[in-house]
């Protein structure tokens, strides 16, 4: 049974690979009218799926429910999960730099950090930005070691920074509790077993075509590629 997300994600898979399938025809069709003298001067016919409409019968199979009503919603995380995700990243961090702080700094900035996350996930309804809380604690523990009066390299602690941001955000989003999902029936079978037709839903998608193109961008002496709007 298919979530209606992956139900949908699959549908415009299937055509975008429709749209690889006609490319790779008007490929072989452009080598055959090269190769015939009188083709060759003419267009060669290649199609587009500019727009286009799906209309598909569902039905509403269940829906997943918190298992933890402690648990923010859709996607969030508890404070001691930010907590602990941080600190995880930040003793990983220290480690790999070789940045020794005294005990009583490394306590000062578990203090800093509880209070830091405090003030970012006050409302417990809205989803935590873990991008901003990453940068936020990172900001903070780089000043308190800064301020600290320690003799530490500036160049690695701004690596140090750097790395420690990025890192603190993955284990942040690792945290992240699963969204609740719909669960829906969609093959043929399963929707005329459901019952009447009249509980059925229906989807009704309008697509449209958008390309992008590979491009070569020119960078600082350096060539880079790039996928731009087509």
């Amino acid at each position: 049974m298919p979530n209606l997300g992956d139900f949908l994600g699959h549908i415009l898979a299937e055509t975008t690979i429709a749209r690889m399938h006609a490319d790779l025809e008007a490929l072989r069709v452009a080598d055959l009218y090269a190769s015939h003298p009188l083709l060759r001067h003419m267009p060669v016919p290649r199609f587009r799926l500019s727009d286009f409409e799906i209309d598909l019968p569902v039905v509403i199979d269940q829906m997943d429910e918190a298992k933890d009503d402690k648990l923010y919603l859709r996607g969030g995380i508890i404070k001691e999960q930010i907590d602990g995700a941080f600190t995880r990243a930040l003793s990983a961090q220290l480690l790999k730099h070789d940045i020794r702080v005294p005990s009583d700094l490394l306590k000062n900035i578990g203090d800093i950090v509880k209070q830091r996350i405090e003030s970012l996930t006050a409302v417990k309804e809205i989803a935590v930005d873990a991008s901003r809380v990453a940068s936020d604690l990172t900001k903070s523990v780089t000043q308190l070691i800064l301020k600290s009066g320690g003799d530490f390299d500036r160049e690695r602690l701004r690596l140090f920074s750097d790395e420690l941001r990025n890192a603190a955000r993955l284990e942040i989003l690792a945290e992240r509790t699963p969204v609740p999902r719909l669960q829906v029936l969609v093959t043929t079978r399963e929707i005329k077993e459901a019952g009447s037709p009249e509980i059925n839903g229906r989807l009704k998608l309008q697509i449209y075509e958008d390309c992008v193109e590979w491009a070569l961008i020119e960078r600082d002496d350096e060539t880079l590629e790039r996928l731009v709007p087509e």
